[in-house]
C-alpha cells in the first residue's frame, strides 16, 4: 500500500495525515503520540494497519504538537482536537465517517455528541477492536 503523507489545515495548524486502503472510510483517532511515517515502521502496529487498510479506507492522522503535524505553545483542548478532526475529513471530501479508538482517546467518541451527523456506526469487522499494541519487546501475536 502507498503511505503519503498529506497535510490539512485547521486554523493556523498544518495536520499530518494519511489515507490507505479501500472501502468505507475508517478514522483512526490517534492514542497519546503520533506519528504518521513511523507507524510503519512498527512490524506489528504495520501489520495491523495493512489488514485495515484491506477492507476499509483508513484515515491516519497526527494530532496537532506531535508526529509531523504543526507544534503549538499549549495543551490543545479539546474543540481544538475536534477542528483537527473535521479539517482532515473535509481535505479529503469525508462528510461521514466510522471511527476506531487507538488506547483511550475521548477523541473518538466526542462526534457522536458533538456532530454526529458524521459519525457512522463501526463497520461489523471493528466492534470488537482494542488496538493496545505491546511496544515493549512482547512477542505475543497480535
Amino acid at each position: 500500500m502507498q503511505h503519503i503523507t498529506r497535510y490539512a489545515k485547521s486554523g493556523d495548524v498544518h495536520i499530518a495525515y494519511q489515507v490507505f486502503g479501500e472501502g468505507p472510510d475508517l478514522v483512526v483517532a490517534p492514542g497519546f503520540v503520533s506519528h504518521v511515517e513511523n507507524f510503519w515502521e512498527e512490524p506489528r502496529l504495520a501489520r495491523w494497519l495493512n489488514k485495515l487498510g484491506g477492507f476499509c479506507r483508513v484515515i491516519g492522522f497526527d494530532k496537532r504538537g506531535t508526529g509531523l503535524s504543526d507544534r503549538v505553545g499549549h495543551l490543545p483542548h479539546m474543540d481544538e482536537r475536534m477542528d483537527d478532526l473535521r479539517a482532515v475529513m473535509d481535505a479529503i471530501g469525508i462528510e461521514r465517517a466510522s471511527l476506531v479508538r487507538v488506547l483511550r482517546r475521548r477523541l473518538a467518541r466526542r462526534p457522536f455528541l458533538r456532530q454526529s451527523s458524521r459519525a457512522n456506526p463501526v463497520p461489523r469487522p471493528l466492534r470488537l477492536v482494542c488496538a493496545v499494541l505491546p511496544l515493549d519487546g512482547d512477542r505475543r501475536r497480535i
